[in-house]
């Protein structure tokens, strides 16, 4: 490649890592100094004050759910609830909601820390609906990627399970 070629390639690259960074809401300094985001799923279990199920609904929707996304690093939370067709693994009195909240950072401590700062400070609404007694959490980090289910994949589990016996 010729001299000149070479500088309008090096400019351009340069030029969209900048483009990206800026986008990205990085500045160069950041870029270089900053070690790389972890992507954590902060699993959360819990039940409402008996008989407060719609109350508590409305509080985490109105209330906790905002409130927990507005700390630094969480840029997600979806809720379950227990489905009912199923042999119970989970207690439906002290864990029949969950959410997983999805966590980007590089200081899963301080984002627990900043969390309790925040709860101490009562700027994250409590309600009587909330049972603090049922809540268990803990923070996970994938294994690797998600897995989808293909059609070959369906037809190799299949074969495998037919060549033990086992049904």
């Amino acid at each position: 490649m010729a001299q000149g070629a070479k500088s309008i390639v090096n400019s351009a690259v340069a030029s969209a890592v900048a483009l990206f960074l800026w986008a990205s809401g990085i500045g160069a300094a950041e870029a270089a100094t900053e070690p790389p985001q972890t992507t954590y799923y902060l699993v959360v279990h819990g039940s409402p004050t008996a008989g407060k199920d719609a109350e508590y609904n409305t509080w985490y929707l109105q209330h906790h759910l905002p409130d927990m996304l507005a700390l630094p690093g969480v840029i997600s939370g979806q809720r379950f609830v227990l489905a009912e067709d199923q042999d119970r693994v989970f207690d439906p009195k002290t864990q029949k909601y969950m959410i997983i909240f999805k966590i980007r950072t590089n200081n899963l401590k301080a984002v627990f820390r900043e969390l309790e700062r925040r709860s101490k400070a009562k700027l994250i609404v409590m309600s009587p609906a909330f049972d603090g007694s049922t809540v268990t959490s803990a923070a996970f980090v994938p294994l690797g990627p998600e897995v989808f289910a293909t059609e070959s994949a369906k037809k190799r589990a299949a074969a495998a399970v037919a060549a033990t016996g086992v049904q």
